[in-house]
């Protein structure tokens, strides 16, 4: 899935969405202090193209300056799923990521079904580092995508 954004930016929502793509913290600090702003932007909102949110935008693009800022919005949820099910830390165990990982995880993450298995006796109290190594190290590989079904040409 790419993530590239939906359209060229339309809208205050748009141009949010863009700033996180881009990585430029400071149009997003711009954007969400002018209080005009916002009610306008839904930091969860899934983008129509990718089906992910700016949080699991800046995960997959490894971005752990704008991971913590998008996380400091008191909207933002951190266990938000995308179109495929997948949380930000999914997609950071799954990039191997172990910076986001930790810190998500430190954030209060769930990680309870990121392995699909029980976890090992000491787990919950071990540091988040130590927890992000793990996950990262025993994490089943990441779900094939499947192909786009093609449409019948018109004619």
């Amino acid at each position: 899935m790419s993530t590239e954004p939906a359209v060229q930016a339309k809208g205050i929502q748009d141009t949010f969405m863009l700033a996180v793509l881009k990585g430029n913290i400071h149009e997003v600090h711009e954007i969400v202090d002018n209080p005009e702003n916002v009610k306008k932007i839904d930091v969860n909102a899934l983008d129509k193209k990718t089906g992910m949110a700016a949080l699991h935008h800046a995960t997959a693009k490894r971005d752990i300056q704008m991971v913590k800022h998008l996380l400091q919005m008191p909207a933002t949820k951190i266990d938000l799923l995308d179109s495929e099910k997948r949380s930000p830390l999914r997609i950071a165990v799954e990039n191997k990521d172990k910076g986001i990982v930790s810190y998500l995880i430190g954030r209060g993450a769930d990680y309870s079904n990121i392995l699909g298995e029980p976890l090992p006796q000491g787990f919950v109290e071990a540091s988040a580092d130590t927890k992000a190594e793990y996950l990262i190290e025993n994490a089943p590989a990441p779900r094939k995508q499947q192909p786009a079904k093609k449409g019948h040409a018109r004619r």
